[in-house]
Formats: structure tokens, sequence, C-alpha cells
């Protein structure tokens, strides 16, 4: 079978299996390339060419679980982040492209200064390792209550970090631990901020991550209420937070932020040009 006429069944595969995504032929060429490690050149190449039979054989392993519902990314075991490959799996947040904006927002900030930052909900270790790959003397405080994220983070910590990074990993309760190494001057989150109500609307590959790490209640504001609540206690007057959030939610977050007298703020916008990072100065 050819590259071509491979990608070609998938694609009819993946679009009568209702799965989320935005292109059956860039899920498709996608799941090409990472499968087989190939670049944009090679695929573009080889697509009139017969397939290795060990190629082929992989791609239609990964084809099938993909259309039985598993994220590609729990499939092949990596996500890119940033600048970096990052080792994910069951259990495990997957990064998204739009996290990346934290990650700017702190790369902003003059490389002279060495800052202590807390972040709620490590993850995979996708942004504090990203920062610390930039800012190797910042001292990063990474929270994380699920134990399968907490192994990812570490694992990824290893491979990509020197020893010498000063990349703390807390396991437990960001809300029971971090103000025992407070203050910071910097607080980030990516937290859960799905409603009750879209987690029942999700696609079925999204809701096999984990679920503590997506709902928050009603509104899907739980998480940040109680953040902006703990933001006196962990950081200084002039001190930063980051926090991402849904892109319906601005008008509430705003609301949140005015009730608790909260004046210096603004709300970035990410590159599709949805409202998704808080951006406030304590």
């Amino acid at each position: 079978m050819t590259l071509e006429a491979f990608v070609a069944s998938g694609k009819i595969q993946l679009e009568k299996s209702k799965l989320h995504f935005s292109s059956s032929q860039q899920h498709m060429d996608q799941l090409v390339l990472r499968t087989l490690g190939w670049t944009a050149t090679q695929l573009f190449l080889k697509k009139k060419e017969e397939l290795e039979p060990e190629d082929l054989h992989q791609l239609q392993v990964v084809l099938e679980k993909r259309l039985k519902g598993e994220p590609l990314q729990y499939i092949l075991g990596f996500e890119y982040f940033y600048e970096s490959r990052f080792e994910v799996g069951p259990g495990c947040l997957i990064p998204r492209k739009e996290t990346e904006l934290i990650v700017d927002e702190l790369l902003f900030i003059s490389l002279e200064k060495k800052l202590r930052i807390a972040e709620l909900g490590a993850g995979s270790g996708n942004i504090g390792i990203s920062v610390l790959l930039k800012r190797p003397h910042w001292e990063w405080h990474a929270f994380e209550i699920n134990p399968q994220s907490s192994d990812y983070a570490e694992k990824n910590r290893r491979a990509l970090l020197s020893e010498k990074s000063a990349y703390h990993l807390h396991r437990g309760d960001f809300f029971e631990q971090s103000l025992a190494e407070a203050p910071y001057d910097i607080v980030v989150a990516n937290p859960p901020y799905i409603s009750t109500h879209e987690m029942k609307e999700l696609p079925r590959e999204v809701l096999q991550e984990p679920h503590v790490a997506l709902e928050a209640g009603e509104e899907g504001l739980q998480v940040i209420q109680k953040l902006l609540d703990y933001l006196p206690r962990l950081l200084k007057p002039g001190d930063l937070f980051l926090c991402e959030m849904g892109s319906g939610q601005s008008a509430m977050v705003q609301s949140e932020l005015k009730a608790r007298k909260f004046e210096s703020f603004s709300i970035l916008k990410d590159l599709s040009g949805l409202p998704r990072v808080l951006k406030l100065r304590m």
C-alpha cells in the first residue's frame, strides 16, 4: 500500500468515527509524521511510494487505537510543547498549544532577575520545564495532586533539565502545601476550568484525560476562585499571577477580581484571538 492510499483510507475512517479534530487530512498527516518520526518534506516526497511492511503495520496499529477514541498523544507517548517533547500517557493532562502563552509571558521578564515561582498543577511539567530551559537560574515549585501526572513531570524533568536546575516537584495538594514555601515572586496556574455541564459535551478522547485536571464545579470557576482567595498569602504587593482560563469565562473572572478589590489586571488573548490568560499584579 502506498502512503497516499493509507492516508486516504484513514481519512474516510476518521470522518466516520465522530472523533474531535479540525481536519481529517491534517490529523492523518500528524499521525504519520509522529508515528514514523518523519519530516513534512519526507511526507510529501514519499506519498506515492509503497510503505515498508513494518511502517505500514505500525501505522495501522496506531490508526486502529485512534479510531477507538484513544488520544494520539497517549498512543505514541508524547506531545510537543514550546520547544521540547514531553512524555505523556494515561492519567496525565496533555499539553495544549494555548498554554504556551503563559511561557511567553514569563520569558518577557528580564534575564537578570532571579525569581521564585509556584505552579498549581504541574501536569507533565511542560510549563515549568519550558521556562527553566530558558531561565535556568530561576527557582520553580510545581505542585501536583495527581500521582500519575507527577510521575510524568518527574520523568520529563530528568530527561530535559540539568540536575542543577531548581525545579522542585511537590506531590500533593497546592492549597495544603504552597503556603510552606511562600512568599513567591510569581504564581502560575493552568487549573481545571471546565464546568460540570461542559464536561458532558467534551469529546470522548478528552474525557480520557484526568478529570481532576479538567472539571471545576458548576461554572468552572471553583479552583480559580480559591486561587484568588489564596493569592494575598502567596504573593507580595507588585508580584505577578498568571492563570489560564476558559475562553468564555472572561466576564465571570473579571467579576471575581472586582469582588476581591483586585484592580491591576488584564486578559491576554491566545493565537486564535480568544481570551485565555489572566495577568494580575498584586
